[in-house]
């Protein structure tokens, strides 16, 4: 009876060994899956901070660079430009005729000049342009379209000197022409 007693013991020591054996590999996925889940956690964190981080970048990188556009434009002095009011007074229109231009197309709106139609000339450079092209164009860019010579209204509208070339390409790069 000793042997049996002994035997039982044995084989229910030995369950019990064997029962703690899946609870320890239960507890070993269990504690795998916890560790992965805080790594997985603090690597998703980490992206999403960057993330963050990047788009706050490009958002304020885009806002100070308009910022710096509008200033730019803003100074740029408005002096340089011509009022609508100027142009038209002291830029004379004309009836557009085939004899009375060399050129039959507006450089502006790419259109044909056609009979009758209201047009104006710049003067020294003797280019023709639709009067409503011409008018919008020298609001923005007090220089002629073609051949960049400057526009000025003193003396009766005579114009007299060329933009110089970094004046033409300043005016050009913030967009003043397009």
């Amino acid at each position: 009876m000793d042997i049996s007693n002994h035997n039982r013991h044995r084989h229910h020591h030995h369950t019990a060994v064997s029962t703690s054996k899946p609870t320890r590999k239960i507890l070993s996925i269990f504690l795998k899956f916890i560790v992965m889940s805080l790594i997985l956690s603090l690597f998703l964190l980490f992206i999403g901070l960057a993330a963050i981080i990047l788009l706050h970048l490009l958002l304020a990188g885009s806002v100070l660079h308009r910022r710096r556009r509008l200033l730019t434009r803003s100074s740029t002095p408005r002096a340089s430009s011509l009022s609508l009011h100027d142009i038209q007074t002291h830029i004379p229109s004309f009836k557009f005729s085939n004899t009375t231009a060399a050129s039959d197309d507006c450089s502006i709106c790419l259109e044909f000049l056609n009979e009758g139609e209201i047009c104006r000339v710049l003067p020294v450079c003797d280019h023709v342009f639709h009067a409503r092209c011409v008018d919008r164009w020298l609001t923005k860019v007090p220089s002629c379209p073609v051949c960049r010579t400057r526009v000025r209204l003193d003396n009766g509208g005579s114009s007299d000197s060329v933009v110089s070339d970094d004046e033409t390409k300043f005016l050009w790069a913030i967009g003043v022409g397009r």
